[in-house]
């Protein structure tokens, strides 16, 4: 079994990205095989409906993500949720690689400014299902801003509830 981590947020501080550091020590200390992708190292284009191949020839990181995606039995995907929803950049990558999770499971890491934002799965997790059917994992594991030691030279997520629910997903997704 292959999981597969992606962080999807591009900020250079970014607590979603703080987050999934947490997930990914994890899954290192239960011996889990992972591959992770941060796609703040990765060139990326716009999905504009073109057909998936075209996209290869101007974006040459559209092949490494599809040999990391298409191993995947099992994904995390780690976002920031803005406006109730996932973001942009998250979109676009389930618009260009949502097909390698056909059929199969996912679970969530949700980041947001405050305590109001967790709906934003919902949105996914129907994306997901309709177009992919790809099912999601409980629990989804929610982090806000209060949740993170941010006064280091690296943000560091603190908070019990977000990493119980961590070791949780991780059980019930692998």
């Amino acid at each position: 079994m292959k999981l597969i981590l992606i962080q999807s947020s591009l900020r250079k501080n970014s607590r979603t990205a703080a987050a999934m550091k947490e997930v990914k020590k994890r899954v290192e200390r239960k011996g889990i095989d992972f591959e992770y992708i941060d796609l703040r190292n990765y060139s990326l284009p716009f999905c504009d409906g073109r057909s998936f191949d075209s996209y290869i020839e101007d974006y040459p990181d559209v092949v490494k993500v599809k040999e990391i995606m298409q191993k995947g039995d099992r994904y995390i995907f780690g976002f920031p949720n803005y406006v109730y929803t996932f973001s942009g950049v998250f979109k676009n990558f389930i618009d260009i690689f949502g097909k390698f999770t056909i059929g199969k499971k996912f679970g969530m890491v949700i980041n947001a400014g405050g305590v109001n934002g967790y709906m934003a799965s919902n949105n996914l997790i129907s994306i997901m299902l309709y177009d992919f059917n790809a099912t999601a994992i409980m629990p989804q594991v929610y982090t806000k801003r209060l949740d993170f030691d941010e006064t280091k030279d690296e943000i560091e997520l603190i908070s019990e509830k977000p990493l119980e629910k961590i070791d949780q997903m991780l059980s019930n997704l692998v």
